[in-house]
């Protein structure tokens, strides 16, 4: 990353420098207010200010929040755009209503759905601090759906493992956690 550049303009108070994720002039004290909304708040109003270091800087926050920024917040597992609500724990209600138009097999005019993508049934192995856990998902079109659901679920720290020959990692626990169940109407 490098350096910013502070500026001042005429006759404005206050220090400002482009912002390189929106690409737009801030003043720091916006930056601190939009990066505390982002963190505090689990909107999805400011998603690229979430886990920002120069918001954390202009916010004078000894911990910037998570990098990942997923926990909590309102992005979508499958089209990775906010949403006002999500379906599932993950979902936006569009990817909602196409996933139930594929289970069903008929979309509203009563064809086959042409625009929902086929879903499979996924598993993902997870360590925290304290365990290896597994997730087992439904209906995901592919793994980086599948990561996405598990950052929802998750808030500390994970890492993502592979199972050899199917016995656990280091000796940690293996616990089934979650299983998604969605029956269509």
């Amino acid at each position: 990353m490098s350096a910013l550049r502070y500026f001042r303009i005429h006759e404005v108070p206050g220090n400002y420098f482009v912002c390189p994720s929106y690409q737009a002039v801030l003043s720091t004290t916006a930056c601190s207010k939009l990066y505390s909304e982002a963190k505090y708040a689990h909107e999805a109003r400011h998603p690229t200010c979430r886990g920002c270091a120069i918001g954390a800087k202009h916010a004078h926050d000894a911990q910037p929040a998570d990098g990942a920024g997923i926990y909590g917040s309102m992005l979508c597992a499958r089209c990775h755009r906010p949403g006002s609500r999500l379906l599932y724990g993950a979902l936006c209600i569009s990817c909602t209503n196409r996933q139930l138009e594929r289970i069903r097999g008929r979309n509203g005019k009563g064809r086959f759905p042409i625009h929902a993508p086929a879903t499979v049934r996924q598993s993902c192995r997870v360590i925290t601090k304290d365990a290896l856990h597994v997730y087992t998902f439904l209906h995901t079109t592919d793994t980086i759906e599948t990561v996405f659901r598990v950052l929802h679920l998750q808030p500390d720290f994970v890492m993502f493992a592979r199972m050899q020959h199917g016995l656990p990692l280091d000796g940690l626990p293996s616990a089934v956690l979650y299983r998604e169940t969605i029956a269509p109407r």
